[in-house]
């Protein structure tokens, strides 16, 4: 159980009156809009307070830096990826990609890490640690309890498949930003990999399409 008396980073603080859970969101949503509308180099704990309409000793007392603000809000979309528990790679894999693509059209911030990761290096390495690679592990875990299953081929290149597999959405969302993903088009996406990714005795066998709609 984490301790009262702590900071987002670990650091002690004070005792005094409890923290507005108000106050904590009105932070995190101005720290997006500020990073999203000047982006992370530029923006500061003092431009974020005043968009959040408070004191800057208000995130002080909350986080000690920029980069753990940011980190916190990055953790908010992280704790939204559920995931699934089928043992069918196909729903699996397809609920997964589903939420990539709902976690970034959602949420200003998955859009604009994207969109920045390339320029601003020290927001990659954020959005690496905080958002990707936990999302990354998650479907990681799919595809190796598919290999173990016998669903996927065991010499299949898990770090290529993750790399194709999580590309789409992603770059749907950079090209046509809130526009629908779903989940019909995420069980194509899946369907297209798992032609390649089948044990050698499924090979060339298209996989059955039948209850896409009940998905979609």
């Amino acid at each position: 159980m984490s301790d009262p008396t702590e900071v987002s980073d670990g650091r002690p603080r004070r005792r005094g009156r409890p923290r507005s859970e108000a106050v904590d969101e009105a932070i995190v949503a101005a720290a997006v809009d500020v990073v999203a509308e000047v982006g992370y180099k530029v923006a500061t704990l003092e431009m974020i307070a005043s968009r959040a309409g408070v004191g800057t000793a208000t995130i002080y007392r909350r986080y000690s830096t920029k980069s753990a603000l940011i980190g916190a809000a990055l953790k908010a979309l992280a704790e939204e990826f559920i995931p699934p528990r089928t043992g069918d790679v196909r729903d699996d894999l397809a609920v997964l990609v589903h939420q990539v693509s709902s976690g970034m059209n959602s949420r200003p911030l998955g859009r604009v890490l994207a969109a920045m990761s390339f320029t601003e290096p020290e927001l990659f390495e954020l959005g690496w640690s905080t958002l990707a690679r936990p999302r990354r592990d998650v479907l990681e875990g799919a595809v190796t309890q598919a290999i173990s299953a016998g669903q996927l081929r065991r010499d299949l290149d898990v770090p290529l498949f993750l790399d194709v597999l999580s590309a789409v959405p992603v770059w749907s969302q950079l090209v046509r930003p809130g526009e629908d993903f779903s989940m019909e088009t995420a069980y194509a996406v899946v369907d297209l990999l798992l032609v390649g990714a089948a044990p050698p005795d499924e090979a060339g066998i298209q996989p059955d399409r039948g209850d896409s709609d009940a998905h979609s």
